[in-house]
């Protein structure tokens, strides 16, 4: 979001799509390397969060790690991620603020692991997910509760 307010929609959307290929790209390359080790490969998925989020190319403070989050999920359970994207289709739509809609995908996705009956390998993904989600919107849930986030689109 940060990168489409200052740049332009055109490379926000780039920078999606590549947060969201390295997301991707840690779950396929584990998926390669631990074949058969569900919890391991999910794991990966955490990890590569976390280095999105604590990039030590930009002193510790990288984005949010959602895009990288939803190239997780299409990598590890597609359907988690379209409905992920729905949930936060709709929250943008609904309140056009995009850390609340981040943040209600995450959670979308969790409930889709349970909705679907997944095992808990997917679970050691989800769950830390939505907490290092929740973590990295903290500024953002004090604005939401003062009233000052901003609303996309305007």
């Amino acid at each position: 979001t940060n990168v489409a307010r200052t740049f332009g929609i055109r490379v926000g959307l780039g920078v999606l799509l590549l947060d969201a290929l390295k997301g991707a790209l840690a779950i396929t390359m584990a998926y390669h390397l631990l074949p058969h080790q569900g919890a391991w490969v999910s794991l990966a998925g955490v990890a590569a969060m976390l280095g999105h989020v604590f990039s030590p190319f930009m002193k510790f403070r990288g984005g949010k790690g959602i895009a990288t989050g939803l190239g997780v999920l299409i990598a590890l359970f597609w359907p988690a991620a379209a409905i992920a994207s729905l949930g936060f289709a709709l929250v943008v739509f609904l309140f056009r603020i995009v850390s609340l809609a981040s943040f209600a995908a995450m959670v979308a996705a969790l409930v889709s692991f349970w909705l679907f009956g997944q095992t808990t390998d997917f679970w050691f993904f989800g769950v830390p997910a939505v907490m290092l989600a929740f973590w990295a919107h903290r500024s953002n849930w004090r604005r939401l509760l003062q009233g000052q986030e901003p609303r996309f689109g305007r």
